[in-house]
């Protein structure tokens, strides 16, 4: 499937609501594209090189997004807010003209009937108060997900993991929901031992 491409420095979860602030004329173009269309974009996070001049190398597993609210701002910039809807892998990428493109495939999580999470809800909640005795603003921080299907549950709370992007990078791309949401639990076990770390030695 030909799919318009959007190379960042961060990565979007399944569910995630993204707000882009669009500035270069080509990737001007394509949102003017897509909304004239009716169609979203792919994001792809960017593994090395720069978000804006082009010439970035890129990974091939990211997040399709559909286009949810729209505003000129000065200047010939735009405001996005867009939401991730699922998975894609990149099985080609096309020459740039004037923006990335690929040709992609969805990729779909395999389904699961239930997932006990209160493990991994505790971590976040252990790991917020840690960052807040450290100083951090984490006010309003609450790893609600009530009512969510496991999968759904599990990217969001990869979406509050306060991890970064090639950590979340693996998380994406990992195979099923039980594999994520393993990765994700060592992950925060190693944050919350980082941070107790900082506490003992007095920040």
């Amino acid at each position: 499937m030909f799919t318009r491409m959007f190379p960042l420095g961060s990565v979007a979860f399944p569910g995630a609501l993204v707000p882009l602030h669009i500035f270069e004329p080509r990737y001007l173009q394509m949102i003017d594209e897509c909304l004239e269309e009716g169609v979203g974009f792919g994001i792809v996070l960017i593994e090395k090189g720069s978000e804006t001049g082009g010439g970035e190398e890129r990974h091939d597993v990211g997040s399709h997004m559909v286009i949810e609210a729209a505003g000129d701002l000065a200047g010939d910039r735009r405001l996005i807010v867009c939401r991730a809807t699922h998975r894609l892998a990149v099985e080609e990428w096309l020459p740039d003209g004037p923006y990335p493109c690929a040709e992609t495939i969805d990729l779909d999580d395999p389904p699961i009937a239930d997932l006990n999470l209160s493990d991994t809800v505790r971590s976040l909640e252990r790991i917020a108060l840690l960052a807040s005795e450290l100083g951090h603003d984490v006010a309003g921080f609450r790893a609600e997900i009530d009512g969510l299907e496991p999968t759904t549950a599990v990217y969001r709370l990869c979406s509050l993991a306060p991890i970064g992007p090639f950590d979340a990078q693996r998380l994406l791309e990992a195979a099923d929901t039980e594999t994520r949401r393993g990765l994700l639990d060592q992950m925060l076990h190693d944050q919350e031992d980082t941070l107790r770390g900082r506490l003992a030695t007095g920040g």
